[in-house]
């Protein structure tokens, strides 16, 4: 009879048969791995992201790049839904810093208003506020059409009254309802230290008077 081997003693401890089992799979890992089954894996650093590269060139190469490509030639025009902000401005906290005091005061924008709709446009407005002390020359623009529209004028003339100043030129007038906006406008300059339901009282009066000029008819159809 051949010789037999003993068998061996189970661990009589819970703690025991784990190590043991533990040490079962280590050895069968390691005979895969000579055995070319499998791969052994390596400890790999975690890739350091890169930083941005523009950030790193001079300033006055920045600004070139900046102006190549947010500065438009043309005037750019803004309606209520966009278009917004240029995706370069998006990219991180530096380069908007950086390249919004150029988008906003190098650029000429044309606002469409639409039914003196100019209260719509207090995002813009709150954005270029910020960078207005820097602008040398009027490089907003207001091109305003559609019909009279007293309730659109009174938002617009509220907006104004509580926030940055979004009127147009009132020495520019062209058409009738020019010269109603301009007087809603210049009352609300006069009265400015004036809260707003005060004012909007003073303008309700102005509306009501609008029924005894020739153009009052359109003012009050579209109220």
């Amino acid at each position: 009879m051949a010789p037999t081997r003993k068998p061996t003693a189970e661990p009589s401890r819970r703690s025991e048969r784990v190590k043991l089992a533990d040490a079962i799979k280590v050895s069968e890992q390691e005979a895969k791995v000579k055995a070319g089954l499998i791969k052994k894996k390596r400890f790999r650093r975690p890739r350091q992201r890169a930083g941005c590269r523009l950030l790193k060139l001079p300033g006055e190469i920045r600004n070139r790049i900046y102006r190549f490509a947010l500065v438009e030639s043309g005037n750019l025009d803004i309606n209520p839904n966009g278009p917004g902000e240029p995706a370069l401005l998006r990219v991180c906290r530096t380069v908007r810093n950086e390249g919004r005091s150029i988008y906003y005061t190098e650029n000429v924008f044309t606002l469409k208003i639409t039914e003196f709709n100019g209260a719509k446009y207090m995002p813009f407005m709150w954005q270029f506020d910020r960078y207005e002390p820097l602008v040398t020359k009027p490089n907003v623009m207001f091109d305003i059409r559609g019909r009279a529209n007293w309730a659109n004028l009174v938002e617009w003339v509220k907006a104004d009254h509580r926030g940055p100043g979004i009127r147009p030129n009132l020495d520019e007038l062209a058409a009738e309802s020019d010269y109603v906006m301009s007087g809603a406008f210049s009352l609300a300059k006069t009265m400015h230290w004036l809260p707003w339901p005060m004012l909007e009282e003073a303008l309700n009066a102005m509306h009501r008077a609008l029924a005894f000029t020739p153009w009052g008819e359109k003012w009050r159809l579209f109220a």
